[in-house]
């Protein structure tokens, strides 16, 4: 009897042509990888995966068998699954064993930053660029404020650029992109920042308030990662800048709230879409923080409101939330993907 198994979404295959039809493919890309035309970090997890579906189908059919009546490509099949799964583990290790070498952990890494010349933004680049990270940083008109962001890092030895660049543009996003590659040549972080706060009960509301906020906080995100990815490495991270406000109730932020509970639902759905790159993408969530954008939006007497909700006492600063997106950044959050990172001190619980 010929049995079938499928091995993924993709393909069904009999026990008879098991090796034929689902091994060539993890096979030629092994022997790509190890001739070094391919870099095997690029393939370890997918040629690991394509192997594990094989060896489980291999074992429904011979694993039961004695061992002399087992076919030889069954123990081939066997003893490359476990090479790979060797070769796997090395790489990890490898990559572990280099990250710790140093503290700067993005040491040779690029980062892009949206809406990086101040508040969340700024204090963002500036931890980037402390853990070795080299960065650019885009604004719209405050060209003064995204320089001293940049002559900061450089005074403590590190690089980075300025671009001005509305979010909400295409044209624009295409330039900053186009400025960050010819100069660095690629992007390994995207931090999708940029971002308006405005506040209107719902009779007040209009379409053009409603295109002011999500032109900039939506479009704005979709325009720029849409010009990044073909130029953001495998491996690479999306960190989106959302917001608590995408699950709480504040009168007067319904528009707002909208487009930060759409931006978490962009993370969740392009973790699946870019998984296969191994590329991850998180939404980093704040509360209330201690920006020019929260002074402008919350009136001074409810800052102390926003304090006695939060269960450390306190408002954020731009540094409590920077300091989560480096890690979202590195290494160290491989295995991070698709998920709303509240960073908010406590004052959702």
């Amino acid at each position: 009897m010929v049995r079938a198994f499928q091995l993924n979404q993709y393909s069904t295959v009999s026990s008879d042509d098991l090796v034929v039809k689902a091994a060539w493919k993890p096979t030629l890309v092994y022997i790509f990888a190890m001739s070094k035309v391919i870099p095997w970090s690029f393939v370890i997890h997918r040629i690991s995966a394509a192997l594990n579906s094989l060896v489980v189908a291999a074992d429904n059919q011979y694993g039961r068998l004695d061992r002399v009546r087992r076919p030889v490509y069954y123990r081939a099949i066997k003893f490359f699954s476990t090479k790979v799964q060797e070769d796997k583990m090395t790489a990890v290790q490898e990559q572990i064993k280099n990250q710790n070498a140093g503290t700067r952990k993005l040491e040779g890494k690029i980062a892009l930053v949206t809406g990086g010349s101040r508040g969340i933004g700024a204090g963002i680049a500036a931890r980037l660029a402390s853990d070795g990270a080299r960065v650019a940083v885009s604004y719209v008109s405050n060209q003064a404020a995204a320089d001293k962001v940049v002559s900061g890092i450089a005074e403590l030895g590190g690089q980075a650029i300025a671009v001005k660049a509305n979010a909400a543009s295409a044209q624009d996003n295409e330039k900053l992109v186009a400025e960050v590659t010819k100069l660095w040549g690629k992007i390994d972080i995207l931090v999708n920042n940029a971002g308006v706060f405005e506040q209107a009960p719902l009779e007040n509301v209009s379409l053009e308030h409603y295109d002011r906020v999500f032109n900039v906080n939506v479009k704005g995100v979709i325009a720029t990662t849409i010009a990044a990815l073909p130029h953001l490495n495998d491996g690479g991270r999306i960190i989106n800048i959302s917001s608590g406000a995408a699950d709480a109730t504040m009168a007067g932020a319904s528009i707002y709230s909208a487009t930060k509970s759409a931006l978490d639902t962009l993370s969740r759905i392009w973790a699946h879409d870019l998984g296969k790159r191994q590329i991850t993408v998180n939404s980093v969530s704040p509360g209330v923080t201690v920006t020019d954008m929260m002074k402008d939006g919350l009136p001074a007497e409810s800052h102390q409101y926003f304090i006695d909700k939060t269960a450390l006492g306190r408002l954020g600063e731009p540094a409590d939330i920077a300091d989560v997106v480096a890690f979202i950044a590195s290494f160290d959050a491989r295995w991070i993907t698709g998920r709303v990172i509240n960073v908010d001190g406590g004052i959702a619980l």
